[in-house]
């Protein structure tokens, strides 16, 4: 039986940086760095609103199955009143003054062509 203390002493391992091609997006990220990564999107961006959380989730597909989700926190963003603050539906440029949540996903790992670096250790399709 461990005594009590060792609990305390472990140390957790967070993630602080993720790279895509270079490119730092646990950070603020602006719509140029997101077109570098991903390239133009197939569809145009779909808006959905959460009643769980309150917060409206914004999507989008681009080619070779990846997605991109953001979650604008609702509370933290005074400024958006209404649609009209998301008149451009076909790039991101809103990103880099809103607060929120983004999710990213590769669908076809077994085709990976972006490098992605998590802390220091590279992932690939393998």
């Amino acid at each position: 039986m461990l005594p009590a203390y060792s609990f305390a002493k472990t140390s957790m391992d967070y993630v602080t940086s993720v790279q895509v091609n270079g490119i730092e997006i646990s950070k603020p990220v602006s719509a140029n760095q997101v077109d570098k990564i991903f390239g133009k999107t197939t569809q145009k961006i779909a808006k959905e609103y959460s009643e769980c959380t309150g917060n409206y989730e914004y999507s989008t597909q681009y080619k070779n199955n990846r997605q991109l989700k953001f979650e604008i926190f609702a509370e933290e963003n005074a400024q958006i009143k209404s649609d009209a603050y998301y008149k451009t539906y076909n790039n991101f440029q809103q990103l880099n003054t809103t607060k929120g949540r983004v999710w990213l996903t590769w669908g076809t790992a077994t085709h990976l062509t972006e490098q992605l670096k998590l802390n220091q250790k590279i992932i690939d399709s393998q």
